[in-house]
């Protein structure tokens, strides 16, 4: 991996987060891979129900002649798990924040890798991502998104230092 890009998102439908960063040279082959960080005390409403909530993430990346790649992925912002009371299943079932717990108590979905592959050329490179539901599905649960994590993977330095 070369880097990961971090953005904070408002919690708005088609919201977008874009990053640049300048070729100096030609390049390897890159690819990237999208996961977000979810803050449960934003989703209490959302979770406890029957319904699953998932946002769609649009990736695509511009390069200097304008050429570009794009992919979409579906995140899941809440899943299904099993209710434990007293240390004991109950063998029923609610959804729940989506992802893996961590120490600072938000969650973390883990990234999922794009079919965005793009090999550098001396120039400008742009990567954005654009959160969105299906037509009409709830956006509320996209307020729950506290980060946006793109990685860029590569086997060498081509493009390093992006900027938001």
């Amino acid at each position: 991996m070369l880097t990961t890009l971090e953005q904070t998102p408002q919690g708005k439908n088609e919201e977008v987060l874009t990053w640049t960063a300048s070729a100096a040279g030609p390049s390897s082959t890159h690819a990237l891979r999208v996961g977000v960080e979810l803050d449960p005390a934003r989703m209490m409403g959302w979770t406890g129900k029957s319904v699953l909530y998932r946002t769609l993430i649009d990736v695509t990346v511009t390069g200097p002649d304008g050429q570009t790649v794009s992919d979409n992925i579906v995140v899941p912002l809440t899943e299904y798990r099993e209710v434990v009371r007293a240390g004991e299943p109950t063998g029923q079932m609610t959804s729940d924040v989506a992802g893996e717990a961590l120490s600072t108590g938000f969650y973390r979905v883990a990234p999922q890798r794009t079919k965005v592959a793009f090999k550098p050329t001396p120039g400008e490179w742009t990567i954005s991502t654009r959160l969105r539901v299906g037509s009409g599905a709830a956006t509320e649960p996209l307020k729950g998104i506290r980060r946006v994590q793109v990685e860029v993977l590569g086997p060498d330095a081509g493009l390093t230092t992006w900027t938001p």
